[in-house]
């Protein structure tokens, strides 16, 4: 799979693309996508004697998680296959964090996925930060990460010095909207995506998030719903998951809970036992027309089926030909 990037008159070749190149370079796990080499060239990476773009070369994954789930529509991923894309997003995703390292743009987009194997893995670490231990506090990051939808409340609130509990609240939404095929939280802008979550899980106050209101963005006029009716919430956005009775058992519930010190690891949230991976089909337009002919079409009827039948209306059926041998 090739990857260009255009390089920039003053500036030379992208931090970004720098970032994701230094971090991929010396990293190898199997939820993780392989980048195989990179070199500057010209167009589509081709040999010049001026570079104009810098190329990148991963291993070939065929789609991603997104796509999957808009062939499928109106239907809905099977839970099994669910489950199996959310342990091995997480399997990913803990690797990184073990490394030090906060992903910053969790989405279905950037989940690849091979509808053969039905293996998934983690891609798009343009925005990925090395921040040291994933549970220690961070340095002063920006909050201009993580595409709006999937983006944390405290990277909402202005909030400078976060760790990897984001890529959790992004694995989350991504879990959900795996399980009903729509987006959990599509806000349009940052304030709208604050309402829509506190409307979901109720609004943060000191005593379950201790400085949530000395943050930048932060305000008193922010509606006040209450966290006691979060899980009543879930349940009725998403009873496919939350109707389990031992809260351990539920990682869409742990992924979407702050805690009060926002160090939210991904081990807790996997669930034993886990499926194995399941190919990742996707519904295409023939495959959707076969199965609607088969559902609409009427059962073959046997041979021995149509001469009960016609004993039933007072036929005589046609004694069977019984095939003669070939004498040639």
């Amino acid at each position: 799979m090739l990857k260009t990037s255009d390089l920039d008159d003053e500036e030379g070749v992208p931090v970004a693309t720098l970032r994701e190149i230094a971090l991929l370079k010396g990293f190898s796990h199997p939820n993780v996508v392989e980048l195989r080499g990179a070199w500057c060239g010209g167009a589509l990476g081709a040999e010049a004697a001026s570079p104009t773009c810098i190329a990148q070369v991963y291993e070939y994954v065929e789609t991603n998680v997104r796509r999957c789930i808009k062939r499928r529509a109106p239907e809905v991923l099977p839970l099994p296959t669910v489950k199996a894309i959310t342990f091995q997003a997480l399997r990913g995703l803990a690797w990184c964090h073990r490394s030090g390292l906060i992903h910053r743009d969790v989405t279905p987009h950037n989940l690849r996925s091979s509808p053969l194997t039905g293996a998934v893995k983690l891609a798009g670490f343009e925005l990925a930060r090395e921040v040291g231990s994933a549970g220690s506090a961070s340095a002063c990051l920006t909050h201009e990460v993580v595409t709006l939808w999937y983006r944390a409340p405290e990277v909402l609130l202005g909030a400078a010095h976060y760790n990897a509990a984001i890529d959790s609240w992004a694995m989350g939404t991504v879990l959900a909207e795996l399980a009903t095929g729509q987006p959990l939280l599509p806000g349009d802008s940052e304030i709208g995506q604050l309402v829509r979550t506190f409307r979901l899980l109720g609004t943060p106050d000191e005593a379950c998030w201790p400085g949530v209101s000395s943050l930048p963005n932060f305000l008193p006029a922010f509606p006040q719903l209450r966290l006691s009716e979060a899980r009543a919430n879930l349940q009725r956005r998403l009873p496919q998951l939350c109707g389990q009775a031992n809260p351990h058992s539920n990682p869409k519930s742990n992924l979407l809970t702050r805690t009060r010190t926002l160090t939210l690891t991904l081990t807790p949230t996997l669930p034993l036992p886990l499926p194995l991976p399941l190919p990742l089909r996707p519904m295409g337009r023939a495959r959707r027309r076969a199965r609607v002919r088969a559902q609409t079409r009427s059962p073959a009827r046997s041979p021995e089926r149509a001469r009960a039948r016609a004993r039933s209306r007072g036929i005589s059926p046609r004694p069977m030909r019984r095939p003669t041998a070939c004498t040639w």
